[in-house]
């Protein structure tokens, strides 16, 4: 786990990397782990040796937080260790992804106010448990995490309202910034990737406008709350008027 060669270092600024399927989120209750559905969860030494033989050399690499720590102060590492000496066997250097849409089953949902601090204790345990890591992606996708477990109601506490989405927005970002404090904390010279979607909103009729002057602000939110930049007033405005 501690020892062995460091990871694999960017020569040029630029990769090719891939990843591996691992989204988490409840669905009407239920769990749908995309490791265990792929099967990744038994094949990944076999996942691991197909990407090395296409030339991959950096993997996004997704780290059930639901299996992991299924109660505060409660960790279970054991699949986590196997795996991930064997993506480093396989001469991958993983970009550990530690959320992916979905949380343990006792804080249900990202309207839980107590989700930041209990994730922040997940990544610190992570961290002291696998030093020889250097890139992380702390949150996978914040803006699509909360857009779709609280305002298009998809999955997780599957809401379809303004207010619960800023809720959602406020406390996955605070995870985001937390998660990555807690990370540099034990390995200042980290490497950070932040993924988020990419989209954009047409308004089809000049009545839409605003609103699609809202959204086109509103999707860049979760990189200003990242790096700590001032808001647009039209997002600021919004988020105050549900509830921040």
């Amino acid at each position: 786990m501690g020892d062995g060669a460091p990871p694999l270092e960017v020569e040029s600024g630029f990769v090719v990397a891939s990843g591996i399927e691992c989204s988490a989120p409840l669905v009407d209750g239920r769990r749908v782990d995309e490791l265990v559905k792929t099967g990744h969860d038994r094949r990944f030494r076999d996942d691991f040796r197909l990407a090395r033989n296409l030339g991959i050399r950096y993997l996004r690499y997704g780290i059930p937080f639901h299996a992991v720590n299924p109660a505060a102060g409660r960790f279970d590492w054991s699949w986590v260790d196997v795996a991930l000496d064997a993506c480093r066997a396989a001469g991958l250097t993983p970009i550990i992804d530690l959320m992916h849409f979905g949380v343990p089953d006792d804080l249900r949902d990202y309207q839980n106010a107590g989700l930041a601090e209990r994730f922040m204790a997940y990544v610190i345990a992570f961290v002291e448990r696998y030093p020889w890591i250097r890139h992380f992606t702390p949150v996978n996708e914040p803006f699509i995490t909360a857009a779709f477990s609280a305002r298009q109601g998809y999955w997780n506490e599957q809401l379809s309202d303004e207010r619960a989405f800023v809720r959602a927005l406020v406390n996955v970002m605070r995870c985001v910034v937390l998660g990555a404090e807690a990370i540099r904390s034990g390995r200042p010279d980290a490497v950070l990737i932040q993924a988020e979607t990419c989209h954009y909103t047409h308004a089809a009729v000049p009545a839409a406008i605003e609103r699609a002057n809202l959204e086109n602000d509103l999707r860049f939110t979760t990189f200003e709350m990242a790096f700590g930049r001032r808001l647009p007033e039209i997002v600021r405005r919004h988020l105050l008027a549900h509830g921040v």
